[in-house]
C-alpha cells in the first residue's frame, strides 16, 4: 500500500502530507479546488516526464515522496528494493523540467522509476474505462485472468515469434547474400579451371613475352644457320661448297700419280673432311624446326590470349588482379556452399520452430478458452450485485488467419443488448455500464494481476443512485485486495471510503486535511446539495455512512 505522500509546489498545493490507512481512500472536493494536483504528483511520482507547468507559479522548485509498503521486487536491482518493508521514492523538480530521483535514497534515471513504479501503481483516470474497448487490453485482461498459464504461454509465444523472425532474416540474408556472389561471381567454376589449367603466377605476363623475345632471337639464329647451310650445301641448282669440294676431291683422285698430285689429293680429303665437320655441327647449332618453332609460338600466342580472356571476363587490367580475384572466387565458392549447408539448417530448425509454436497457439486458445468462461461466470456473478443482472457479459475469440506474436485469435469483450444479440461493450454499454464492467473486471482478476496500490481519478462517469451505492460496496471488496484510492464528486461512493481527505481552497492556497467521522457528515452532505449545513442533506450522509461492508 502507499502509506505516505508528501506534495511540495505541485500545480496548486504549496505543501501537503497524507499518511494512508489501508482499505478504500476517498479523496474529495469542489471542482478547481485542487485536487488534480494530487492526481499530478502521484504521476510524477509514478515515472511521468516532467513539465516546467507542474511547478507551483512562483516556486523555484518542487518535490513530490512517497513511502510503500512492499516485499521483495522480483527483477529489480538491489539498490532499489524494499528495505524492512518500506520503499521510498522522491522526485525533484528545478528549472523548470529538470530534476532529480532517488529510489531509497539513491540516485535512478526515469526509466527504472517508471518501471519499478509501473508494478506498484495503477492510476485510472475518468476514461480508464475506455480502456477496455482496446482489444489488446482485452486480450491482456483475459490472459491475466487465468492462473498464469495463459500469460507463461503467451510469453512463450512471444519469443518464440522473435526467434522464428530471426530465423527467417537469417535465412532471407543468406539467400541474398547467394544471389548477389552467384551473380557477381557467374561462371565462376569454369573460370577457375581456366585459370587452373594455365598455372598462373604473378609474372605469368613478362614469362610469356620473355618467352615470345626468346623464340625470335631461336627463329633469326635458325635463319642465319640455314643460310650458312645453303652456302654450304648450296641450293637453287647451285651444288655449295661441299658438293663442289668433293666433286674437286674427285678429280683430284684421278690426276696422274706423280708424288705433288697424292699431296693434293690429300690436302682436298683434308678440306673436304673440315667441310663435312663443319655441316655436322651447323645441324647441331640450327635447334628446333621450323615446324617446332610454329608449334611454341602457337602455343605461347594461345597462352596469351587465353589470359587477355580471362582479363576480359574478369574485368581486371593485371595478372595479380586475375589472382586475386581467382582468391576471392575460391573463398566465395567456399561460402556458397557452407551457407546452402547453413541454410538448409535454418529452414529446418525454422519449421521445427513453426511446428512448436502452433502447439503453443493451440494450448494458449484453450487456456483461453477455460479463462474466458470463468471470466465470464464471475464477471457475470459481480455485474448482478451492480444491477446489472440484464445484460450479460461475454468473452467472444475471433480465429485470426495466423499466428501472431499475442497468439491466433482476437479477444472481444461482448454485451447483450437483446434476446441472444451481443454487440461490442464499445457499442452496447454507456458510460456507467462501462465503469461497472472495468470494476467486475478488476474484482474477477487473480490478486497477483492487480496492482499494489489502485487510484480510481473520477471513473463514475454515468454512476449514481443504487449504482453508485453498488460500485461503492464493490470497491470496499476490491480495497481488501489491493490499497484503493478514489478522488471522487460521487457522493455515495466517497461514504463507502474507511479514509477521506478532502482538498480545498483558502485564497491562492490548495490545502488537503483528513476528516474525521463528523466531517464526513459535512463533507458527504456537502456534495450531495452543495451545503454542507443542510439538515436534510447530512441525514442523508449519515444514513450513507452508516451502511456497513457487504460481506463478499
Amino acid at each position: 500500500m502507499l502509506e505516505e505522500l508528501h506534495v511540495r509546489h505541485i500545480c496548486g498545493i504549496s505543501q501537503a502530507s497524507l499518511r494512508f490507512r489501508p482499505g478504500l481512500v476517498a479523496i474529495t472536493g469542489e471542482s478547481g479546488a485542487g485536487k488534480s494536483s494530487l492526481v499530478r504528483a502521484l504521476e510524477l511520482l509514478c515515472g511521468r516526464r516532467a513539465q516546467a507547468s507542474l511547478l507551483r507559479t512562483g516556486a523555484e522548485r518542487a518535490d513530490v515522496q512517497g513511502a510503500l509498503s512492499l516485499d521483495f521486487l522480483e527483477g529489480v536491482d538491489d539498490l532499489y528494493q524494499p528495505q524492512e518493508g518500506t520503499l521510498v521514492v522522491r522526485r525533484e523538480l528545478y528549472g523548470g523540467a529538470k530534476g532529480r530521483i532517488t529510489i531509497q535514497g539513491s540516485p535512478a534515471p526515469l526509466g527504472v522509476l517508471s518501471n519499478l513504479m509501473e508494478r506498484c501503481v495503477a492510476i485510472q483516470s475518468q476514461f480508464a474505462q475506455l480502456s477496455l474497448l482496446e482489444p489488446s487490453r482485452q486480450r491482456d485482461i483475459l490472459d491475466g485472468a487465468g492462473r498464469g498459464e495463459a500469460l507463461e504461454l503467451r510469453h512463450s509465444l512471444q519469443q518464440h515469434m522473435e526467434e522464428l523472425g530471426k530465423l527467417r532474416h537469417r535465412e532471407k540474408a543468406l539467400r541474398q547474400r547467394q544471389k548477389e556472389i552467384e551473380e557477381r561471381h557467374e561462371n565462376v567454376a569454369e573460370i577457375s579451371e581456366r585459370v587452373r589449367r594455365l598455372g598462373l603466377k604473378a609474372d605469368a605476363e613478362e614469362d610469356i613475352a620473355r618467352e615470345l623475345e626468346a623464340l625470335e632471337h631461336r627463329r633469326a639464329h635458325r635463319k642465319k644457320m640455314v643460310e650458312v647451310e645453303r652456302l654450304l650445301l648450296g641450293g637453287g641448282g647451285a651444288m655449295g661448297l661441299l658438293g663442289d669440294l668433293e666433286e674437286l676431291c674427285g678429280v683430284l683422285r684421278h690426276l696422274p700419280p706423280p708424288v705433288e698430285t697424292q699431296k693434293l689429293e690429300g690436302l682436298g680429303e683434308q678440306a673436304l673432311r673440315s667441310l663435312q665437320q663443319l655441316h655436322a655441327a651447323l645441324e647441331s647449332l640450327q635447334g628446333d624446326s621450323e615446324e617446332a618453332l610454329d608449334q611454341e609460338q602457337e602455343r605461347l600466342e594461345a597462352r596469351w590470349g587465353a589470359l587477355r580472356q580471362i582479363k576480359r571476363l574478369l574485368k581486371v587490367a593485371t595478372v595479380e588482379e586475375v589472382l586475386l580475384r581467382c582468391q576471392e572466387m575460391e573463398e566465395a565458392l567456399a561460402w556458397l556452399q557452407e551457407s546452402r549447408e547453413e541454410a538448409v539448417s535454418l529452414r529446418k530448425k525454422a519449421e521445427e520452430l513453426e511446428q512448436e509454436l502452433r502447439q503453443e497457439a493451440r494450448q494458449l486458445r484453450l487456456k483461453r478458452q477455460e479463462a474466458a468462461q470463468e471470466l465470464e461466470t464471475t464477471v457475470n456473478h459481480i455485474l448482478q450485485d451492480l444491477a446489472m443482472e440484464g445484460s450479460p457479459f461475454r468473452v467472444h475469440l475471433q480465429p485470426l488467419d495466423k499466428i501472431r506474436p499475442h497468439g491466433a485469435e482476437e479477444v472481444a469483450f461482448l454485451l447483450e443488448v437483446g434476446e441472444g444479440a451481443f454487440h461490442p461493450i464499445g457499442r452496447s454499454a454507456s458510460g456507467g455500464e462501462l465503469s461497472r464492467i472495468l470494476l467486475a473486471i478488476q474484482l474477477a482478476l487473480p490478486p497477483a494481476q492487480l496492482p499494489r496500490v489502485l487510484v480510481f481519478d473520477e471513473v463514475e462517469a454515468g454512476l449514481g443512485g443504487k449504482g453508485a451505492l453498488l460500485a461503492g460496496l464493490k470497491l470496499q471488496e476490491l480495497a481488501r485486495r489491493c490499497h484503493v484510492i478514489l478522488i471522487t464528486h460521487e457522493a455515495t461512493l466517497a461514504a463507502r471510503a474507511h479514509q477521506h481527505f478532502v482538498v480545498c481552497r483558502q485564497g491562492e492556497e490548495t490545502l488537503v486535511q483528513e476528516l474525521s467521522p463528523e466531517d464526513r457528515v459535512g463533507e458527504i452532505a456537502r456534495m450531495l446539495c452543495g451545503d454542507p449545513l443542510s439538515p436534510e442533506a447530512r441525514v442523508h450522509a449519515a444514513t450513507l455512512l452508516s451502511y456497513k461492508e457487504l460481506d463478499c
